[in-house]
């Protein structure tokens, strides 16, 4: 794979879901930069995907989950908009709202679709949209903070994990700051939010230095033009898009872009995505894949059409379920996605995708019709599953593997994709 397709390449795998060959086709005669313009300007490309229907739920909030949860993938394999479905998930673990309290499933909806909205939009919008989410509000008892007896759950977090980190703000601000977020409750009727005037304290507050009859709107103002707000948020999108470590320069850019924008976000993933580090070929195939990376990126480069219930199985087990994060912090992604037992996950995933032949199941896939006429198959599939960074090592043993095995060519293919996916580097983006 020559240098600009696979720059491409691991563009598409990190702010979407990687590309088949005639999607990297597309995105490569647009030059780097081209291509980075066309995914963050996604809303001029039809958004034709069905909504979820609420509707046709049943009393079953487990079965209502894991439909949504099927949905929500379904959306992400066959999305045009990869960008933005990909800042949806970044947001959906940024705020995280879990199934395991939530108890209605359009709450949970709605919030993903809150996500998919603001994806790129105005932080601190969002960040407004995001305290009166109805969700969010159940989640973390915000329906029950009333004058005269706040709670401070939200207004710990809001600082904590969700703008400025740990060691930003005191005791006194987490108090002042539940007082200013009274007054909001859940109309369960029409599934919203209200503001009711007599629940608010309208006394004087004093929040992160700033004196007044302080509300939900200044607290989000504060919190969004705060320099801590533009490097957490900074450091945490690195994190996602970039290196489970990122240099203090890159994470510098991106503060830097978010402060001069307001966070403006589709300016500051323009930033991210241009940064020296994120274009690094050092840095390419070296994160670990999350579980929804690692399931929704294989499965669409292997053609599969849909995805499957059992697929919401192996990912639980691989340690990530959608909709119902671990915690209010989200999943620490990372190396803890790896170990002894998820990597038997993985591996046993790969397995089944690539040894299924049920030409009606809805994760059915054919490397022989992938493969297509490529005469080198090795090179074809490592190309397209690794962007072609299997070690020299490993490549070897893939090309000894094919060239000696004497089976049926479609079970011969089958097992060469099942030994690239369970390489170390397949299991990266």
């Amino acid at each position: 794979m020559d240098e600009q397709r696979q720059l491409i390449s691991h563009l598409l795998r990190r702010a979407g879901f990687g590309a088949t060959p005639a999607e990297l086709d597309q995105y490569v005669q647009l030059g780097y930069q081209g291509a980075v313009e066309k995914l963050l300007n996604y809303d001029q490309i039809p958004d034709s995907y069905p909504s979820f229907d609420i509707a046709a739920q049943t009393v079953n909030r487990r079965r209502a989950v894991a439909d949504l949860q099927l949905w929500w993938l379904n959306r992400m394999l066959t999305t045009q908009r990869p960008l933005q479905e990909k800042m949806a998930l970044f947001w959906h673990g940024h705020f995280a709202t879990a199934a395991s309290k939530v108890n209605r499933v359009k709450w949970l909806y709605d919030q993903n679709n809150l996500f998919r909205q603001y994806a790129l939009g105005s932080f601190p919008t969002l960040l407004s949209e995001v305290s009166k989410d109805p969700a969010m509000m159940f989640w973390l008892d915000s329906q029950t903070n009333r004058k005269g007896a706040p709670n401070e759950n939200y207004a710990r977090e809001i600082m904590e994990l969700f703008t400025m980190g740990v060691g930003n703000y005191t005791e006194d601000d987490v108090k002042e700051g539940a007082r200013a977020l009274t007054g909001w409750t859940i109309n369960r009727d029409s599934d919203t939010s209200r503001f009711v005037p007599n629940r608010f304290d309208d006394g004087s507050k004093t929040f992160l230095g700033h004196s007044g009859n302080l509300g939900l709107d200044d607290v989000v103002s504060i919190l969004a033009s705060t320099p801590q707000t533009a490097r957490f948020i900074a450091r945490k999108l690195a994190r996602f898009f970039i290196s489970d470590s990122p240099d203090e320069a890159t994470v510098g850019a991106i503060a830097s872009t978010f402060a001069a924008t307001n966070g403006d976000m589709k300016a500051v993933m323009r930033t991210v995505l241009t940064t020296d580090a994120f274009r690094d070929p050092a840095g390419f195939m070296s994160k670990v894949a999350s579980p929804t990376e690692f399931v929704v990126t294989n499965l669409k480069l292997l053609g599969a059409k849909s995805v499957d219930q059992t697929v919401l199985g192996a990912m639980r087990s691989m340690g990530q379920e959608l909709f119902n994060p671990p915690n209010v912090a989200g999943w620490p992604g990372g190396r803890s996605w790896i170990n002894t037992d998820t990597i038997f996950t993985r591996l046993n995933f790969a397995d089944r995708i690539v040894s299924n032949r049920n030409t009606e199941g809805p994760t059915y896939v054919d490397p022989a019709a992938v493969l297509g006429g490529a005469k080198d198959a090795v090179g074809h599939f490592v190309d397209l599953l690794t962007d072609g960074l299997v070690s020299d090592a490993n490549r070897q043993v893939l090309q000894d593997y094919f060239s000696g095995a004497a089976k049926a060519a479609d079970t011969k293919i089958r097992g060469l994709v099942h030994l690239i996916l369970s390489t170390p580097t397949a299991h990266m983006v």
